[in-house]
C-alpha cells in the first residue's frame, strides 16, 4: 500500500497486522522503517493514487543510492516478490 501524509511525503506500508503499521517513508538520507499504531497511522497517512509497482522501483533505486536499513530493504523486496507471485498466478 502506498500512502502520503499532509506534507506530501510518500511511504510504502510493508507490514500491517491490524493493530500496528510499519512503513518505509521516502525522505532524505538512508531509508528506514517507522512504526505507528493503527489509530495514529490512519490520522496521519492517506492512500495514494501513485501505482505501487512504480513506487517500489523508485524506493529500491533510492535505497541502492543512499542506503537503507535491513528491515526496510527486506520489506520492500518482499512486496516486489509478492507482486511477482500474484502476476504469475494470473497467467
Amino acid at each position: 500500500m502506498l500512502v502520503s501524509n499532509s506534507q506530501g511525503m510518500r511511504a510504502i506500508v510493508i507490514r500491517h497486522d491490524g493493530k500496528n503499521v510499519r512503513l518505509v517513508a521516502l525522505k532524505p538520507g538512508r531509508l528506514g522503517t517507522s512504526r505507528y499504531t493503527r489509530e495514529k497511522f490512519e490520522a496521519e497517512w492517506t492512500d495514494s493514487d501513485h501505482p505501487l509497482p512504480l513506487a517500489l522501483e523508485e524506493f529500491l533505486a533510492y535505497a541502492g543510492k543512499h542506503g537503507s536499513t535491513v528491515e526496510a530493504l527486506k520489506g520492500l523486496e518482499a512486496l516486489v516478490q509478492r507482486d511477482r507471485c500474484v502476476v504469475n498466478t494470473l497467467f
